[in-house]
């Protein structure tokens, strides 16, 4: 046999679940509280420090914190701020929404508690706040107070409230965090309702643009309705659509009685009867065209003869009072084939279009009284007292026109083209109220009555249509009374300017309480703290377009599942898998601000989905893009402009995992992590760029048993180089973490990957890595909800909730090592016989651990082992972070039935440097074939 010996020269590789035989060097079966350092290489965590809570005031909190004595919630949605500022010096505060009420609690780095203050009435976003004494005030850019609102301790807003399984999702955007929540469904307000008056509200304007009275005469004509004669609508087309029961026995009649005793004649009745002077029946002709085909039986090969029947049919009397829809008719059997009987058939028409017949009257409105030298204002006045005598309701006299409304339909022309523009208004099938159309603004006069809506239709370009409304500041100007025997018509300033708006009558008004919501950081009046003002934001209305121009989201009934912040935009993802944004600048604004043209700023509007529906839950910016995690597909919102618009925006599938909808993507340098639904697996995403597919590569294959149990929320922090993953939102709560500890060369090589597991005393809520620091919030139902903190830069302790005055709670850092095995260049030698004489641990040269030796067939043994015993160290000396000592185990067994466990919970540090081994190595000298 072969006297050996063989070293490990670090243990920065972390746990591994392979069989050992395949466990990279440095790798380990169990590391327990311990992280890879690669300087002092596997090391002992330190301790957790115990923050005490605080009141508002930063006293003391005697009793701990239950979720029956406040609003923290162990299965909340819980939130983090990193907030600088210069009033305080407070940048870091944690947030817990409670699911069953959408109480929340805010506290800082300290665990001193915020002031938090609620309110339904809506706030504008984006603004200087200041808060005092219950109200807090809004000032814009100008310092110009806009808004103010009462803000108290009770919370009467419902939208907060969530279950454990669906959690809040957030984003911040300068001094809000904007929450949404994934149940709800946001709606618009009810369209207004119009009025009688409003539906019946004919209105047109007579603009004047020559006064000429030797060369014209200003003659209008009035065109009205004909209460005389009926107003009706007949049938313009109608298909016959089903022939009940005509396979039974009709296919057996070879004498084709449905051709030959044909065509048959129905007398169809409009569907609300024919009761009344504008209902009449309409007659029908069906005309049946019979064919004999033959059909191969697929059983026997025979063949047989059948009829088949196809239809036409011919409107001879059009009807009156009908409508578009269905109606049914009789077919009484025909007599065919003496030996068949034949069922009566049921047919259904279906009356695709109707035309409405209107009879009109006119009447001439002719001026009297003008001469060579009458005025502008003598033909308007003389005109609207003709108008008024015409039986026209309003007549009103602005700047160089005459403004005309009336409660019947009516409309104005004139053959003098020259002397007058006229535009009129009109109601069309399926439109609230009047409206006047004009095929481009050239049509519109520059002086008009306030109020005045108009609808452009831009006939002659491919440019959306848009609704003016022309606005008057003088429109107050007194309109003097006026009868069709005044002498004065009435007048009006017309002063004012046309103003785009939305369209009259549709649905404009978000529900400010059924969209995301937004916790404001307010700084309070003596400047030395902030209040944390939990309110709806106040979204702003459509002020253009119509309702196609609604976002998606409205239209699909969506729910907005994820919310992030872009490229100066608010975009809402949704379970319908689109993507929205605001206006570009605008975080409260989701419409268009006008119609006229397509502007840079407008909103985004996109489906994400590529051939199958899939609800995004979670995002994140990367380099120059917005990847997008949904259920089972990832995408990438980018674009090759300076600017991202709604005509440069791309939206491209990158990738096909699927994503835990309760977590978050967290960022891995350039490079993004994300968990997997299911079997929990962690995932990195690299290769991040404006195009193209990315590569994605599994980083927990080494511990897939343990991410299993449950795994699914990650943080991270490039500061520190690490991943801590633990479980939420599922099951009942776990004290473990999962930490990955990586260090990038570049975007594509990560020079070390490794990973341990740590313990703390309670189940965790949340998990913070913030800069350099480590925040866990814990819970329990003994000691309720407790804040700890891991700040490498404190005084070293190895106890967990320790305090000035608490020694705190003893933890386990241990570490397991694999069997060892010879190796050779590329892999182990797992068929030799090995004896093990000894093993040397190298570790730093302060500390104390215990070393377990289990051996098959031998008793077991532990060595206490301490590196700086009593009595051989000065009082008060500086302890020795990073000598080195060396201690050698003697073990002498055979490899395989030997297992190694260092560990401690003695407060003292613990680092392993490497593990050398000596003993005999004996190869079989087997052939190998």
């Amino acid at each position: 046999m072969t006297a050996v010996s063989q070293s490990y020269p670090n243990y920065l590789g972390g746990l591994n679940e392979q069989p050992d035989e395949v466990k990279k060097p440095g790798q380990v079966v169990e590391a327990l509280n311990v992280i890879p350092d690669v300087t002092q290489g596997l090391t002992r965590r330190k301790g957790f420090e115990h923050i005490v809570w605080k009141d508002a005031s930063g006293t003391a909190i005697p009793t701990p914190l239950t979720e029956a004595n406040t609003a923290l919630q162990a299965k909340g949605t819980w939130f983090q701020l990193d907030y600088k500022n210069p009033v305080n010096e407070d940048h870091l505060y944690f947030g817990c929404v409670r699911g069953t009420d959408g109480d929340i609690t805010i506290f800082n780095q300290d665990g001193e508690q915020q002031a938090v203050r609620y309110t339904n009435e809506a706030v504008i976003p984006h603004k200087d706040y200041l808060y005092n004494s219950g109200v807090m005030e809004v000032f814009d850019d100008n310092g110009d107070l806009i808004q103010s609102v009462n803000a108290g301790l009770t919370n009467n807003n419902g939208y907060f409230r969530n279950s454990p399984e669906i959690p809040l999702k957030y984003c911040v955007s300068k001094d809000q965090v904007i929450f949404t929540n994934p149940i709800e469904t946001p709606t618009l307000a009810q369209a207004i309702i119009p009025t009688t008056a409003q539906a019946n509200k004919y209105y047109s304007f007579v603009n004047l643009k020559v006064v000429d009275t030797s060369s014209y005469d200003y003659t209008f004509r009035r065109f009205y309705k004909d209460t005389s004669v009926d107003e009706y609508a007949y049938i313009k087309s109608i298909e016959l659509d089903a022939v009940s029961d005509l396979g039974d026995g009709y296919d057996e009649d070879l004498t084709l009685p449905l051709q030959t005793q044909g065509p048959f004649t129905f007398t169809v009745a409009p569907q609300g009867g024919t009761t009344g002077l504008a209902n009449q029946s309409a007659t029908i002709e069906v005309t049946f065209r019979g064919q004999i085909v033959q059909l191969q039986s697929q059983d026997s090969g025979s063949y047989r003869n059948e009829a088949r029947y196809s239809w036409s049919v011919r409107i001879i009397n059009a009807g009156k009072g009908f409508q578009k829809g269905t109606v049914t008719e009789t077919l009484t059997a025909p007599t065919g084939d003496p030996n068949i009987n034949l069922p009566n058939l049921t047919l259904t028409f279906s009356i695709k279009e109707v035309a409405k017949v209107i009879s009109t009257q006119n009447q001439d409105i002719v001026p009297s009284g003008l001469t060579s030298s009458s005025t502008a204002l003598d033909i308007l006045q003389e005109l609207a007292r003709k108008f008024a005598q015409s039986g026209i309701d309003k007549v009103v006299v602005v700047g160089n026109g005459i403004y005309l409304e009336n409660s019947a339909p009516f409309s104005i022309s004139t053959s003098e083209i020259a002397v007058a523009d006229v535009i009129n208004s009109q109601k069309l099938d399926g439109e609230p109220a009047p409206i006047v159309r004009v095929n481009t603004v050239a049509e519109l006069p520059i002086e008009c009555y306030s109020g005045f809506i108009v609808e452009v239709a831009n006939s002659f370009d491919d440019k959306n249509n848009y609704y003016l409304e022309y606005v008057s500041e003088s429109q107050a100007d007194i309109e003097s009374t006026f009868t069709s025997t005044s002498t004065v018509a009435k007048l009006t300033k017309s002063d004012g300017y046309w103003r785009e708006v939305a369209k009259p009558f549709e649905q404009t008004v978000p529900n400010n309480g059924t969209l995301p919501h937004m916790i404001t950081i307010a700084r309070e009046s003596d400047q030395t703290r902030f209040a944390f003002i939990v309110s709806p934001i106040m979204y702003k209305d459509r002020t253009a377009g119509t309702a196609n121009d609604n976002p998606s989201l409205f239209v699909d009934n969506s729910k907005i599942t994820e919310v992030n912040y872009y490229k100066n935009r608010l975009f809402f993802m949704t379970s319908e898998g689109t993507l929205v944004s605001s206006v570009a600048g605008e975080i409260d604004n989701l419409f268009l601000n006008t119609a006229i043209e397509i502007s840079p700023s407008d909103p985004i509007d996109l489906i994400a989905n590529s051939n199958q529906k899939v609800a995004i839950h979670g995002s994140s910016v990367v380099n120059n893009a917005m990847v997008l995690f949904g259920d089972t597909e990832q995408y990438s919102l980018s674009t090759n402009n300076s600017l991202l618009t709604s005509g440069t925006a791309t939206l491209t599938k990158i990738s096909n995992f699927t994503f835990d909808s309760v977590s978050d993507p967290i960022y891995l340098g350039t490079n993004l992590g994300f968990v997997s639904k299911g079997e929990k697996k962690f995932y990195e995403m690299t290769n991040i760029y404006d195009r193209g597919p990315v590569d994605i590569n599994e980083r927990s294959q080494q511990i897939k048993a343990l991410m299993a149990q449950g795994f699914n929320m990650p943080v991270s922090s490039r500061e520190q180089s690490q991943v801590v993953i633990y479980k939420k939102h599922s099951g009942t709560g776990s004290n473990e973490l999962l930490v990955y500890k990586f260090r990038q060369e570049n975007s594509q090589e990560s020079s070390q990957t490794s990973w341990v597991k740590w313990s703390v005393p309670e189940n965790i809520c949340h998990v913070s890595l913030t800069q350099d620091k480590i925040f866990v919030v814990t819970h329990s139902a003994t000691n309720g909800f407790k804040l700890l903190v891991l700040d490498p830069k404190s005084t070293p302790n190895y106890m967990d909730g320790y305090t000035s005055t608490v020694a705190g709670t003893a933890y386990e850092s241990r570490i397991k090592f694999p069997t060892i095995f010879p190796r050779g260049q590329n892999s182990y030698d797992v068929t030799a016989n090995v004896t093990i004489h000894r093993v040397k641990l190298s570790t730093s040269g302060i500390g104390a651990y215990n070393v377990s030796i289990v051996r098959q067939g031998y008793d077991d043994y532990n060595l206490l082992i301490e590196q700086t015993p009593a009595d051989s160290y000065d009082s008060n000396a500086t302890p020795i972070l990073y000598g080195d000592k060396v201690e050698t185990i003697p073990v002498y067994t055979r490899n395989k039935n030997l297992s190694i466990v260092m560990s401690t919970n003695y407060n003292a540090p613990l680092s392993l440097r490497s593990m050398t081994w000596e003993g005999d190595y004996n190869q079989p000298y087997y052939n190998r074939v």
